[in-house]
């Protein structure tokens, strides 16, 4: 047991706020030359420094100046990259000049500089070419102390004296040696045991990056063997490392393509090492990280500028971890968040039929029955460009190049035009330069024999025979004959099926509403019937993320929609009642139309046992999103919702793992049971609700 007084002090505000503000910025400092975030993996990578006293020491007394200059000026740069940047800077020049009043004079004059001017140049870049700043402040900073310093004598590399410099006799092999030498050379401690073991903490923090810092260094030391330049692989091959990990999981969403152009970037490094080299040999500058920074603004100003930005997404605004990055834009690729195609909104309110038109070349909606007329509502915000009431009556350029009856064409946000022919005589409401919004009666569908018809057309320009843009409608029940009606966040017309817009059920979304400030109690049995009283609690961040807390200090975002609940952004330390909770409900609609549906919760929400996740920390480094399908019936009996789901998790080719989730709604107190099978073991929780007194 801790002494009082000092567990007060630890549990103290003030304590927080220091560890929160110094100690965790310090060693993050660390951990972000290599694109980790983690302070945890930033104080290993620490450790390892010190190894070289001197080395380190300038390092930590580099970092302590940015981060008092920082506090005193009012100076915090995203990412304190002026504590990167400065740290970089104090580990270079005092691996090759002597400690001395002179060169810490010289070196607190350039930190005061990289403290100063790093915000002034993210900014810069920016605006530029939407491009991060990363390391150019050390390269700035640390050329003119060498061109100041250029008359001193050089020191000898320092050598670690708290550990030895070599692997294991076993261990070692000259390709080894080499490779995790490169890897310290950015710590400037380039030996092979240092190396391995910032290898080790960077292997923990991301799987893939420890991937992309070998494909990175295989193919930058082949281009440099190629050229004859072997010699400054150890010397300069941390630039092509570096490289590979700003492309391939840092700056762009890792992938396929991502990873392919990573490796062109350590391609294009490498090369810049050789060009530079000779450039800069002759006048005694080094080359630092100028080779890593040439290549990927090259890359990434390039691709920042594509005409379809979908294959290789950039990832420039946040930067986060490869995992994190690819878990998000995987979640949200499913749920529809990265679509080309022109989102329409609800434009009836009616169940109509998807068919098509082989004349058109194109799909339509009809209903038949004897209804007096059906109202079109405005499918999306927009402008009314034209439009023609009476087929009779003279129009203009829009109608003439074919014949769609009565029409109103329309112009959204996006500078898509909507065009919505064939409409009933004298129903059109809008007049030309009318704004209208969604859901707004805007005409009569035209009725072709017993049929009533609707088309609706997006297209890149006025007329009708642009080019025709794919569209998609939002929260839509669709169904086949004899078949379950399934909810889609998304929906693309099928010919023969029945859709019709999603309606909220008021009952269902007040049971499931997650009031800031909500508590949930719950009594969990674990698979050997153990039980325990778990707890979770809504809340909102800064940032004003709504979040699901649970008590060991795990938490998932979620956003309440006037038609669905759905789960996301898993952070912190598994717990098994909030991961069932997100399972079981996933994306959720509230509407009692629904009766199935699809979602794809990430794998991490399974409990699994060191052993099957350290497989897959081997075998899908990125993580692994479920196909889940979810169903959910009322029962008269109980008077509750039951909503099950099947998650299925393709591992590798020949190997599916299976789970089942089962919750219980009820409509006056929410979710009142869950459970989960997985693996023949089965999780089951039930909701503490305090009688009223």
């Amino acid at each position: 047991m801790l002494p009082k007084r000092l567990s007060t002090l630890l549990n103290s505000d003030s304590f927080y706020l220091f560890k929160t503000n110094v100690v965790h910025r310090i060693f993050r400092a660390y951990s972000t030359v290599f694109f980790c975030y983690s302070p945890w993996i930033g104080a290993w990578f620490a450790l390892v420094s010190w190894g070289s006293p001197r080395t380190a020491f300038s390092g930590f007394f580099s970092l302590l100046c940015a981060w008092l200059f920082g506090r005193l000026l009012s100076i915090n740069p995203p990412g304190d990259l002026h504590l990167v940047n400065s740290l970089l800077c104090g580990l270079f020049l005092s691996a090759y000049y002597p400690l001395s009043i002179q060169f810490f004079l010289g070196l607190i004059l350039i930190i005061l500089f990289i403290t100063t001017c790093t915000n002034w140049l993210c900014n810069f870049l920016w605006n530029l070419g939407k491009v991060p700043l990363m390391t150019l402040p050390f390269v700035l900073g640390t050329w003119p102390l060498i061109i100041i310093f250029h008359d001193q004598q050089l020191v000898s590399f320092p050598s670690l004296m708290f550990m030895q410099a070599n692997l294991p006799s076993f261990l070692s092999f000259p390709w080894s040696d080499v490779f995790f030498s490169t890897v310290g050379g950015l710590m400037l401690v380039p030996y092979p045991l240092t190396g391995a073991l910032i290898f080790a903490g960077l292997f923990l923090a991301s799987r893939y990056l420890a991937f992309l810092v070998i494909s990175g260094y295989i193919v930058g030391a082949l281009i440099l063997i190629l050229f004859g330049y072997e010699f400054l692989i150890t010397q300069t091959g941390y630039n092509f490392m570096l490289t590979a990990i700003a492309l391939g999981g840092i700056f762009m969403i890792p992938g396929k393509f991502s990873y392919l152009v990573a490796l062109c970037g350590s391609a294009l490094a490498a090369l810049s090492v050789v060009v530079l080299y000779k450039l800069l040999f002759p006048v005694e500058l080094p080359l630092l990280v100028l080779p890593f920074l040439l290549s990927t603004y090259f890359w990434l100003g390039g691709l920042n500028y594509r005409t379809q930005k979908k294959k290789g997404p950039l990832n420039l605004e946040v930067p986060v971890s490869p995992e994190i990055a690819w878990e998000r834009y995987r979640l949200e690729s499913e749920r529809g968040i990265h679509l080309e195609s022109a989102f329409i909104t609800e434009f009836f309110q009616e169940e109509w039929q998807v068919a098509y038109d082989a004349k058109l070349k194109k799909d339509y909606f009809v209903r038949v029955d004897d209804a007096a007329e059906h109202i079109i509502l405005a499918p999306v915000n927009a402008h009314v460009v034209e439009l023609r009431d009476r087929a009779n009556q003279q129009h203009h350029k829009a109608a003439i190049d074919e014949s769609w009856g009565n029409f109103i064409l329309l112009r959204d946000y996006a500078g898509q035009y909507i065009l919505i022919p064939y409409l009933k005589d004298g129903s059109l409401k809008p007049n030309t330069g009318d704004w209208v919004v969604v859901g707004q009666p805007i005409a009569s569908c035209e009725k072709f024999d017993r049929e009533y018809r609707f088309y609706i057309q997006v297209q890149k320009g006025v007329r009708p025979t642009s080019e025709r843009v794919p569209y998609h409608f939002s929260n839509m029940i669709s169904y086949k004959p004899k078949e379950l009606k399934q909810f889609s966040l998304y929906y693309y017309p099928v010919a023969g099926d029945y859709i019709v817009s999603a309606q909220r059920n008021n009952e269902l979304a007040e049971a499931l509403d997650l009031q800031s400030g909500l508590t949930l109690n719950y009594r969990v049995i674990s698979p050997d019937n153990s039980e325990s009283i778990m707890m979770l609690q809504t809340g909102i961040t800064p940032q004003g993320q709504t979040r699901l807390y649970a008590q060991k200090d795990r938490s998932i975002g979620y956003e309440q929609t006037q038609l669905t609940l759905a789960f996301y952004d898993y952070q912190g330390k598994r717990d098994i009642l909030l991961d069932l909770w997100a399972l079981a409900m996933g994306l959720t609609p509230l509407t009692i139309q629904a009766e199935i549906w699809k979602d794809a919760p990430a794998l991490d929400l399974w409990p699994l046992g060191p052993g099957k996740r350290l497989m897959l920390g081997l075998l899908r480094p990125l993580g692994v999103g479920c196909h889940s399908v979810y169903t959910r019936t009322w029962n008269n009996e109980s008077r509750v919702w039951i909503q099950k789901a099947t998650h299925h998790a393709d591992i590798i080719p020949g190997i599916q793992w299976i789970a089942t989730t089962t919750a219980v709604i009820d409509p006056e107190k929410g979710v009142m049971k869950l459970s989960l099978d997985v693996f023949g073991s089965t999780w089951e929780a039930e909701r503490i609700v305090k009688s009223a007194p």
